[in-house]
């Protein structure tokens, strides 16, 4: 295998149990891997259940140890050794002996690395006398020049220990030549060169969608990452959108906050300029009143010639402050009556997201039918802030009020007609409070009912001049005032 095949191949060379490169991997019924080590440790009353796809498997009468081994994973996982080997990741030891002489150089053909004297009897024997032998120094130092094979195991019979050279094609097996005598007399097998040959050519076949699944699955992929990123901009393009209407009723707020302070501010200076003028008056009764004392109190200690001389002057002051006193308001004093009286329902509800669970509960209502069965052409719908569904029938000429939560008919009204409470093909629809108005378009006006499909009043007839319409199609009613 090539360098840059066995690096990209070892990203799969990990058991999925202990994360570590694997070691003696066996098959589960299911064809996940795992570490024959790692298989023991999952065993509960006979049983194994696989991490990746939970299919529950059965262990062998034999252990673990019976199941099929995963030939091409220890082949990649004895590639990776083998180049980590070539590297210098990992200690080389001679594979011929058992001293511990250095290695000198590498056989690719017999993929074992060899210490001086085994290079040398390499050489020399009559069997490995024409091997491509390449220096350890040289492979490392150039990697291009040869690229190392890891050694083809070979699997063996369980029975005989010699080497599996038979597959048997009616038990769909690899046997060894005895088996074939004993235990597959009769079946169709023969030498596994052969029977590999065919059957890699079907194998070849079969595995020729996997491109096109690659391909599609990078595409979905691409798809996934394109519509991640289109969600994250939606969310946050929405997010936008609440702060926005967040900020704007926060400014609407805090300027009718000053609004109402400048208000109660503009009545209270009022209040305090009418104080401060009754304050001065009463400033100025008073010094008349401690002026009069003090003639009071100057009389009690005069002369009678005294008590005469100002008799008549004293009686003068005396009525002129009386009648002051009598015309004075200030029995009554202008006091701050201002109350804030809050407004609980200012922000009922700050907003509401249509998310994809909301479209399919106002999809309900198109469940409701008519007596033929359907409901001919669904045109108009309304949701009033109670709690109520109106939907408009277009084509069976009425309309249907429901509640929202058990998508139940309250009532069914009108038919086709020119009348009071008919239609003729009714298309917008608009609740405001506990009245519903409905576009009549084909009869060019609207009809206002109450929430039990009573008729209470039309305006409109057709025409082109103020107050006449020609075949209008929606409504919206705010603040009192219909808008069609």
């Amino acid at each position: 295998m090539a360098a840059k095949e066995v690096k990209k191949a070892t990203t799969n060379l990990n058991c999925p149990v202990c994360y570590q490169v694997f070691k003696n991997p066996k098959y589960l019924p299911c064809y996940h891997s795992y570490c024959e080590e790692c298989l023991e440790k999952m065993v509960k009353q006979s049983k194994i259940t696989c991490p990746e796809c939970r299919q529950e498997a059965t262990v062998p009468a034999g252990g673990v140890t019976v199941l099929a081994n995963n030939f091409l994973i220890n082949r990649l996982v004895d590639e990776l050794i083998l180049k980590r080997k070539v590297d210098g990741e990992e200690e080389v030891r001679c594979e011929n002996c058992d001293e511990d002489d250095p290695v000198v150089a590498f056989c690719p053909d017999c993929s074992v690395f060899l210490c001086h004297l085994c290079n040398e009897a390499h050489k020399c024997a009559k069997v490995s006398r024409g091997h491509g032998i390449v220096p350890l120094t040289e492979l490392r130092s150039n990697k291009d020049v040869i690229q190392p094979k890891a050694k083809t195991k070979v699997p063996l019979c369980k029975k005989h220990e010699i080497e599996l050279m038979f597959y048997c094609e009616t038990c769909e097996e690899l046997v060894c030549m005895y088996c074939t005598v004993k235990d597959h007399a009769g079946h169709e097998h023969d030498t596994v060169k052969l029977m590999a040959g065919k059957h890699r050519s079907e194998l070849q076949k079969i595995t020729v969608p996997v491109e096109e699944m690659i391909g599609h699955f990078s595409m979905v992929q691409n798809t996934i990452k394109e519509s991640k990123k289109k969600n994250k901009d939606h969310g946050d393009a929405v997010n936008k959108k609440i702060d926005q209407h967040c900020e704007e009723i926060i400014q609407r707020v805090l300027n009718q906050k000053d609004q109402l302070k400048q208000q109660v501010k503009n009545s209270i200076l009022q209040n305090e300029k009418e104080l401060e003028s009754q304050l001065e008056a009463a400033k100025c009764m008073q010094a008349e009143t401690l002026n009069m004392k003090e003639l009071k109190d100057a009389l009690e200690q005069s002369s009678d010639q005294e008590a005469l001389f100002v008799k008549e002057q004293v009686i003068d002051q005396m009525q002129r402050l009386t009648e002051k006193y009598k015309k004075s308001s200030f029995r009554s004093f202008p006091f701050a009556t201002v109350r804030y009286v809050p407004n609980r329902e200012f922000i009922s509800q700050f907003g509401h997201l249509r998310t994809p669970e909301y479209f399919a509960k106002i999809s309900k209502p198109c469940k409701v039918v008519s007596n033929d069965g359907t409901m001919g052409n669904p045109w108009g719908i309304a949701i009033s802030s109670k709690g109520m569904w109106a939907v408009a029938d277009s084509s069976n000429h009425c309309v249907y009020l429901m509640t929202i939560d058990q998508d139940q008919l309250i009532v069914k009204f009108g038919g086709y007609g020119t009348n009071d409470g008919l239609f003729s093909h009714p298309d917008g629809l608009a609740f405001d409070d506990d009245h519903l108005f409905v576009v009549d378009r084909d009869n060019h006006r609207v009809q206002k009912f109450d929430v039990n499909g009573k008729f209470l009043l039309k305006f409109g007839t057709k025409g082109i001049t103020d107050g006449q319409l020609h075949k209008p199609r929606g409504i919206m009613v705010y603040n009192g005032k219909a808008f069609i």
